[in-house]
């Protein structure tokens, strides 16, 4: 494996960095600028950062000492415990940051409820040279739809708004009303270029607030990148899908589409043949992640609608897609997909997940992806992951090693092998063997634990 070159140390930075709490002894700093101790005041800058942690009444007196004037980005990780809930401190620390012309803001809430925005929704149209905006709420009963029908008041003033990111994970209680306020304020954010929704966890919603998500994106024609996290709504059918596919078609400018569907136990192939059908419409999608692990109804005929889909998408530079615990795949429908990946012209980055696809993955398969990949000469990045793949023996290694082989520009590489308990020391070491002989490489990281038969020194070789 080539040797990395020394990297020079970076100019000084012109962007100045501040926390509240103290970092770790062993942080690491690059581009930025820590101090140890609370400063007493800050200067006026013109790109000022302040991250800070609030959970008690003691933090919000050091955050009120500094003079925020130049402040352009602040990350806040607020716990509303009794110390905070008190209606006089949450005034208190929302005047503090009003009035500043932020560009970047980011909030962690957590035991946040209504009533805590209800003192942070007047502040918020003091905001109105935001360009990016993160809130994240991680409570499992705290956050209802009058919290989100709260926020979505406040998001409709951001005007200027390109990034938006909103994640609820656990918030069970979201269901109609909160969405449809969602719905309704998208319709006013019509310069966003970027947009995360996180709704892992919420099993309250159905295909009717998937349908009104969808319905939203429409009014965003200048959206480039899309995140859309729906893990554990085990409720959405391909009804739901349907809908998000059709309204995908009117975002054509869309380069980036991440969308997890993990453990969305209703779905089925017809879900995968709408989704290939809105791709048609996005022939300037560069990147493509996929994840529909757990879908158990997931078969052959949902690959070869993949396929169909994979195959429209004539600029893609890089694909992920996760199929773990996808049970009823079979060899017939993966030997497609590999055929159709190794035809997509210009994929630099690839990235596929097969973890405990027992059934799918033993020599022959890993065979039949060297061969379909094998016109895939100009990838960069490759990760592969077969956890619990315990049909591979070091047959296996070995096409492998002949594939990666013919990757004269690979860059970095992601093997996971962990529990393939029939691989052995002889198949380890020809596989670091086979990656050491690769000039390219700046990057490995491949793992064999859980092998019985793998020495501990050959358990996980990284190497940079």
């Amino acid at each position: 494996m080539g040797n990395m070159c020394n990297v020079k140390r970076p100019p000084a930075p012109d962007i100045l960095s501040k926390k509240i709490k103290c970092l770790p002894s062993n942080a690491k700093l690059l581009n930025n600028v820590h101090f140890r101790k609370i400063p007493t005041q800050i200067k006026p800058q013109i790109n000022l950062r302040v991250e800070a942690a609030i959970t008690k009444g003691q933090d919000l007196k050091k955050l009120q000492k500094l003079r925020l004037k130049g402040l352009s980005s602040l990350k806040l990780n607020i716990i509303f415990y009794n110390d905070i809930k008190n209606s006089k401190v949450q005034r208190r620390l929302w005047s503090t940051v009003k009035n500043i012309k932020l560009k970047n803001l980011t909030l962690s809430l957590q035991k946040c409820s209504n009533r805590e925005l209800n003192h942070l929704y007047p502040i918020m149209k003091s905001w109105n040279a935001l360009s990016t905006f993160k809130v994240k709420f991680d409570d499992l009963n705290y956050i209802c739809d009058n919290c989100l029908v709260t926020l979505c008041m406040g998001l409709e003033r951001f005007k200027t708004l390109t990034n938006l990111s909103l994640t609820f994970n656990a918030c069970i209680k979201i269901s109609k009303e909160g969405i449809e306020s969602l719905y309704d304020v998208l319709r006013y954010l019509r310069k966003l270029t970027a947009l995360t929704l996180n709704f892992s966890g919420c099993f309250q919603l159905l295909d009717y607030e998937i349908s009104m998500i969808a319905c939203g994106l429409r009014y965003i024609p200048k959206l480039e990148r899309l995140n859309l996290i729906l893990e554990n709504c085990y409720r959405i059918t391909n009804q739901g899908i349907n809908s998000l596919a059709f309204n995908l078609q009117e975002v054509p400018c869309l380069s980036l589409l991440n969308l997890i569907l993990t453990n969305c136990n209703m779905l089925s192939d017809v879900s995968i043949l709408y989704l290939a059908q809105a791709f048609g419409n996005f022939p300037d999608l560069l990147c493509l992640n996929l994840n529909l692990s757990g879908t158990h109804c997931m078969t052959d005929n949902g690959l070869k609608n993949l396929c169909l889909g994979l195959k429209q998408l004539i600029s893609l530079r890089t694909l992920s897609l996760c199929f773990t615990n996808c049970c009823h795949v079979t060899t017939n429908g993966a030997k497609k997909l590999w055929q159709c990946i190794g035809g997509l012209r210009y994929l630099s980055n690839l990235r596929l997940n097969f973890s405990h696809c027992v059934i799918l993955f033993n020599d022959d398969e890993l065979q039949n992806l060297c061969k379909g990949l094998k016109n895939s000469k100009s990838l960069k990045t490759l990760s592969m992951n077969f956890y619990q793949c315990q049909k591979i023996t070091n047959k296996g290694i070995e096409h492998i090693c002949v594939f990666v082989n013919g990757l004269k520009d690979l860059e970095s590489i992601n093997l996971n092998f962990s529990y393939c308990f029939l691989i052995n020391e002889k198949g380890s070491r020809q596989l670091t063997n086979c990656l050491n002989d690769i000039d390219s490489l700046n990057k490995v990281d491949v793992n064999f634990y859980g092998c019985d038969q793998v020495s501990h020194q050959s358990l996980h070789f990284v190497g940079y």
